[in-house]
């Protein structure tokens, strides 16, 4: 499978609840972000790959996509692919994953991300 290439300008904040996010780095009054994982505490400048990229590509455009062992991939990793829902009886959200069959009451380091606008340290 050949490299897919990225469009600079574009980014998809994967939320918790499964929904993609999608803004444009002009739109920022700065232009600057930063990924910050509310799991685990850590930060980057750099998208983290657990996120996934966007495809800029005329054929895939707006689609995301993984890169795994240096190819990229359309199918999301099993070690990724973790949703969140919600128990009626607990009153309180479980993060399942279909690919493996598991499910957890804590959220997965993976689905902590989120990308902030640095001149003003908020969620976009």
């Amino acid at each position: 499978m050949k490299m897919l290439s990225l469009a600079v300008v574009v980014f998809v904040s994967i939320l918790a609840t499964g929904v993609a996010k999608e803004y444009r780095e002009e739109d920022l009054e700065h232009g600057q972000v930063y990924y910050f994982n509310t799991v685990t505490g850590d930060s980057a400048w750099e998208r983290p790959d657990e996120m996934g990229h966007v495809s800029t590509e005329e054929d895939h455009d707006g689609a995301t996509f993984w890169v795994v062992d240096g190819e990229s991939t359309w199918e999301i990793p099993a070690e990724l692919d973790w949703r969140e829902s919600y128990d009626e009886t607990e009153k309180k959200p479980f993060y399942y994953n279909p690919q493996e069959g598991s499910f957890t009451w804590e959220k997965p380091a993976c689905l902590g991300w989120i990308v902030v606008d640095a001149s003003t340290n908020s969620e976009l």
